[in-house]
């Protein structure tokens, strides 16, 4: 999984991934999700979005070139 959005709510993530044993792995962090776009998709499964963006799901996958089924918003 990747984390989008600022590095306290990623190690919160972290942390109740951890506390509850849950088969995931953050592999990687980023503030905003237009940095996604430096980062090869296949090297994720998922990109957990917690950055205040109102563009939704479908805008940032064709932004992105990110099938939307990769994208899951936190909020």
């Amino acid at each position: 999984m990747f984390f989008v959005g600022p590095l306290i709510v990623k190690d919160f993530v972290d942390s109740i991934v951890k506390e509850n044993d849950l088969k995931l792995v953050v592999v990687g962090h980023r503030n905003q999700w237009k940095d996604l776009k430096e980062i090869d998709p296949k090297s994720f499964d998922m990109a957990l979005l917690f950055d205040g963006n109102a563009e939704g799901v479908r805008k940032i996958s064709d932004q992105l070139n990110i099938p939307k089924e990769k994208l899951t918003l936190l909020w």
